[in-house]
């Protein structure tokens, strides 16, 4: 006997499968949670434009040795460090090659946490950290001085911890993130777990590392911070870097500092074609000149810092503790 297609089983087994696709939580328009690809980061595929266009909103008075607005200081580090990787700097030297377009985004985005602060545009506070521009036409940009604790705002914005408040709000694909920055930028790119959590530590770090290379400072409190910052990601993201992961990166967080401090004066445009067309359509204009101002990055002698970097670098090799609950890679 020729069997029914639509025997009483199969419906309800059918039926049974409805039901429970009903209940589970739709992932339309969500970003990845996990690669999608096989390579590293494609900055072509990167659409930045909605959220540049709110930092262009944020200008920076950093006296005496910043030059340029928030932009401009962001475009002019991601420079700085574009053209070290086409120089084959020592700088980026142990920088592996997939990591190369997430340490250019981390340069781009690393004072990200100078911006979406209501605290900022709340007006000035009693010591003048904070200042609105008197402006007419309803075209206000907001002046501020220095910030205090920007690196930390910005990790908590790419964690998924603090909420970022546009001025400018975004009305691209992505723009249903837009109050969860990391995911916003998960979205943008897209970036892996791994480079959403280097992207993260590179904001959140980058001042420190910086300030490091500069001051006799010892390497196990840096390696405290590194393990502080990366605890808050790792269930999160489902990804800890191994030893020799953890050095690299050490040395990818001191690059951006440094580029940070290249970057405080104008940096002229990569040579190399891809990275060029990427930065291309971010504004970058020499405003806000200190007249008369020395070059920070010579002035605090970064272009003697390369051994510091090596140094902490092996310091984090020799110390990196393994993942708790699972055996050291």
């Amino acid at each position: 006997m020729t069997r029914a297609p639509w025997a009483p089983a199969t419906l309800l087994t059918v039926a049974a499968a409805a039901i429970l696709l009903t209940l589970l939580p739709s992932t339309a328009g969500k970003p990845p949670s996990a690669p999608l690809r096989p390579g590293p980061l494609d900055l072509s595929r990167c659409d930045l434009q909605g959220l540049f266009r709110d930092l262009e909103q944020y200008q920076v008075f950093n006296a005496p040795h910043h030059q340029g607005y928030l932009t401009d200081h962001s475009v002019w580090t991601a420079r700085a460090i574009a053209n070290w990787f086409a120089q084959g700097d020592e700088w980026v030297r142990g920088i592996p090659e997939r990591l190369v377009d997430v340490t250019l985004l981390g340069a781009l985005l690393h004072d990200v946490g100078k911006a979406g602060d209501p605290a900022v545009y709340a007006g000035p506070t009693d010591d003048s950290e904070f200042q609105i521009e008197t402006c007419g036409g309803g075209d206000c940009r907001l002046l501020f001085n220095w910030k205090d604790g920007h690196p930390r705002t910005g990790f908590e914005y790419l964690a998924g911890r603090r909420t970022y408040h546009w001025l400018v709000e975004p009305d691209d694909g992505c723009a249903a993130w837009r109050q969860d920055l990391g995911r916003y930028l998960q979205c943008s790119c897209p970036l892996t777990n791994e480079e959403r959590y280097v992207l993260s530590l590179a904001v959140g770090m980058h001042y420190s590392f910086g300030d490091y290379l500069q001051n006799p400072n010892a390497p196990g409190d840096y390696l405290d911070r590194f393990l502080a910052y990366s605890s808050q990601l790792e269930d999160a993201l489902d990804y800890r870097p191994d030893v020799q992961g953890a050095a690299q990166l050490v040395e990818l967080f001191c690059a951006i500092g440094a580029a940070d401090v290249w970057g405080a004066h104008e940096a002229k445009d990569p040579s190399d074609g891809a990275h060029r067309a990427f930065l291309e359509p971010f504004r970058a204009e020499p405003r806000y000149l200190v007249q008369g101002s020395q070059w920070p990055y010579e002035k605090y002698h970064y272009d003697k810092a390369h051994q510091k970097m090596r140094d902490l670098s092996s310091y984090v090799r020799a110390n990196w503790p393994p993942r708790p609950g699972r055996s050291r890679s």
